[in-house]
C-alpha cells in the first residue's frame, strides 16, 4: 500500500491495553480520549560512545545499544474516560502495557496509515491547566525493548 499523500497530526490515535504475559501483540486494544498533544512514537535512537585516543586531535565515535525514547502522551483530562482511567490505572500500579499510535491519511477513512505498538510503563501522570484553559493530563510512557511491531494499516 503505498501512501499517496503526507500525515496531518490530528489524524492520529493513541490506543492503550495490557501487555500479554507471555510477550507478543495485544488483540484488543482501547482508545485514550481526547488527545491533546500526540506522541512522536515511530524512531528509535542509538547511543553514541565517543572513542578518545591519545596522539589524535578527534575523537572517534562508535555506536552502541538503540532504544526508542520516552513517549509523552497529553490529554484533554476528562474524568472517568475508560482509556484515560487505563493509563493511570496503569500508573498508580506499575504495570506493563502496550501502546498503539497510528497515524492516519485521513481520519475519516482508517484504512491507510501507519502505526507503531511499544511496550512500557507509565512513569509520569501530572495534571495540568491555567485559568480560564482546559484542565490536561501528561503521561510518560518508559518504553522498554524494541518495537512490538510497526507497519502499515491493513483494515
Amino acid at each position: 500500500m503505498a501512501f499517496n499523500s503526507i500525515f496531518v497530526g490530528n489524524n492520529v490515535t493513541v490506543e492503550i491495553a495490557d501487555a500479554p504475559a507471555g510477550g507478543g501483540q495485544a488483540t484488543t486494544f482501547t482508545p485514550v480520549e481526547e488527545v491533546a498533544a500526540f506522541p512522536a512514537a515511530a524512531g528509535a535512537e542509538s547511543t553514541v560512545v565517543s572513542v578518545n585516543t591519545f596522539g589524535q586531535q578527534y575523537a572517534k565515535k562508535l555506536l552502541g545499544s538503540r532504544s526508542v525514547p520516552d513517549l509523552t502522551l497529553s490529554v484533554n483530562w476528562k474524568p472517568g474516560a475508560v482509556g484515560q482511567e487505563k493509563l493511570v490505572t496503569a500508573a498508580a500500579n506499575q504495570t506493563l502495557v502496550q501502546v498503539k499510535v497510528t497515524y492516519y491519511q485521513n481520519i475519516t477513512d482508517k484504512t491507510t496509515g501507519y502505526y507503531t505498538i511499544v511496550n512500557g510503563y507509565i512513569s509520569s501522570d501530572v495534571v495540568g491547566g491555567d485559568f480560564d484553559a482546559v484542565a490536561t493530563r501528561e503521561f510518560v510512557l518508559s518504553v522498554t525493548g524494541a518495537p512490538v511491531a510497526v507497519g502499515e494499516v491493513t483494515e
